[in-house]
């Protein structure tokens, strides 16, 4: 199960990688033509479906089908976002109300969702990489 853990983390890592590459990609060549806000909305679901693609090879290679593990590395996952994007953006000098927008659902803000998404990645790809 230790390994199952390192190599987790280690996924997480390379979904950090894709996501900061989904940004750019969002400023680049999704921005101008849809807009800001939709562009966000669009790139949000591209990396939630993106975390679920890297998940399937992954959770087929470790053979692990029990929903604890996997809800426990999809929390982590998630938690280790939450941090690692407050302190990010802390780091770049933004305040917290800026911070937190991207938790506003009810501006179109999909972040929150991504979150619960990126949280149940993992039992998902088990549920597809594990299937009869």
């Amino acid at each position: 199960m230790t390994t199952f853990w390192i190599h987790g983390l280690g996924l997480w890592l390379a979904l950090l990688a894709l996501a900061m590459l989904n940004g750019a990609a969002r400023v680049a060549l999704s921005q101008r033509r849809l807009g800001q806000e939709r562009a966000r909305q669009l790139h949000t679901v591209l990396l939630a479906l993106a975390a679920l693609g890297l998940a399937v090879p992954f959770v087929r290679a470790q053979g692990v089908a029990q929903a604890g593990p996997l809800w426990g590395l999809g929390a982590a996952w998630a938690g280790l976002t939450v941090v690692f994007e407050c302190a990010a953006g802390r780091a770049r000098g933004l305040p917290w109300r800026e911070i937190l927008a991207d938790w506003n659902l009810a501006r179109g803000r999909l972040w929150p969702l991504f979150l619960l998404s990126l949280a149940a990645t993992p039992w998902c790809a088990a549920r597809l990489a594990l299937a009869p």
